[in-house]
């Protein structure tokens, strides 16, 4: 009984010491962590503490590059690139067409802590290329 109660009350402490923050603070803050480029073709999203990428073009999506980019004085500059991921995303209209990453504490949103979290390039399946002009 004396753990049940103790156990209680360590929850009811949590409960209270650390609230939960709302959805809408919870994107408010993911939101501002991501690269706000109103003339990218191609950008990310908040949708609560997910990062997402949906594909709003006729062109299917074959690849993509997140980075940190940082805009200075007017000007775009891209801090780090990872890795190509491999996620192809249909063109708009069909089923499927969006990417989302639950962000973690690490992942993507706090490797950039000199810039926002972008789009550095989305390889379409034509064989073009699109890249964040810096």
């Amino acid at each position: 009984m004396r753990i049940i109660l103790v156990a209680s009350f360590i929850i009811a402490l949590t409960a209270f010491a650390f609230p939960q923050q709302s959805l809408e603070s919870l994107e408010k803050e993911t939101r501002s962590k991501l690269l706000d480029e109103p003339s990218a073709t191609y950008k990310l999203t908040a949708q609560g503490r997910a990062v997402q990428f949906c594909n709003r073009t006729s062109k299917a999506v074959s690849s993509f590059r997140l980075g940190c980019a940082k805009k200075k004085d007017g000007e775009l500059h891209v801090l780090s690139e990872r890795d190509f991921g491999k996620h192809e995303l249909p063109a708009e209209g069909e089923t499927f067409t969006c990417w989302s990453v639950a962000a973690s504490h690490t992942f993507p949103l706090e490797e950039c802590s000199k810039g926002e979290l972008a789009l550095i390039e989305v390889a379409l399946a034509d064989g073009t290329v699109w890249k964040l002009k810096p």
